[in-house]
């Protein structure tokens, strides 16, 4: 979403265009957020960094905006791409140790010494 915005923005460069997508996004995205749905925390966060990575890039603190905007998008992936590896490799040790834990208390030796 944030990539098609910043697209239309730089297609219309005017800040009335800007002031007119943001309600547009803001009401779409509201009303995911407010519908009550399970998913409405993935939407806050989406809206969160749409307006971040909008704001951030369209202020005036001089260098090239595109540059800027698409190294940030950049970025957010990498993050969430740590951060869901980072939770698949937590899960996968839980499960291990649930798997040890109930071997354990089956009371079952964890090796049979056949002669």
């Amino acid at each position: 979403m944030a990539i098609g915005f910043y697209n239309l923005l730089i297609a219309v460069p005017s800040f009335v265009f800007l002031i007119l997508m943001t309600v547009v996004v803001a009401l779409l995205f509201s009303e995911q957020i407010f519908s009550g749905k399970p998913r409405a925390g993935l939407y806050t966060a989406a809206f969160s960094t749409l307006i971040l990575l909008i704001g951030s890039t369209t202020g005036d603190f001089g260098g090239d905006a595109a540059s800027k905007f698409y190294t940030r998008i950049v970025h957010i992936v990498i993050a969430a791409t740590y951060i869901v590896g980072t939770f698949a490799f937590l899960e996968l040790l839980s499960r291990r140790k649930q798997k040890q834990d109930s071997a354990d208390q089956s009371g079952l030796p964890e090796y049979i010494d056949v002669v």
